[in-house]
């Protein structure tokens, strides 16, 4: 069960809404652990809403399926421009961790 509700982009067509675990967000990246302190996450029924409106909507989502250890929902290929916005949120946020195990296989399918 989610207590954090992300909304990431800015372009109505190209936000999506994320429900997800405000202990794995945490957990994933040092950056995000302290803005969720800075935003002093409250333990009510509702979840807490925090904006990404700058990050790249599908690249954050499957950094954060990997973040929230859903694997199976990981893809074997990925494009160049995916593999891109990955790198600049990897940058931004700390978090190659989470997708370095992926790198070959994607890198490869890129290649061939």
């Amino acid at each position: 069960e989610g207590d954090l509700l992300l909304i990431v982009g800015a372009a109505k067509n190209k936000c999506r809404k994320l429900l997800i675990s405000s202990r794995s967000f945490a957990a994933a990246s040092p950056i995000w652990s302290e803005m969720l302190v800075t935003q002093s996450i409250s333990s009510t029924s509702m979840p807490t809403e925090f904006q990404l409106p700058d990050d790249d909507a599908e690249a954050l989502c499957l950094m954060l399926q990997v973040a929230h250890l859903a694997l199976d929902n990981v893809p074997y290929s990925i494009s160049f421009d995916m593999l891109y916005n990955l790198a600049g949120l990897c940058e931004k946020y700390d978090t190659i961790h989470l997708i370095r195990r992926f790198l070959p296989e994607w890198i490869q399918q890129l290649l061939s």
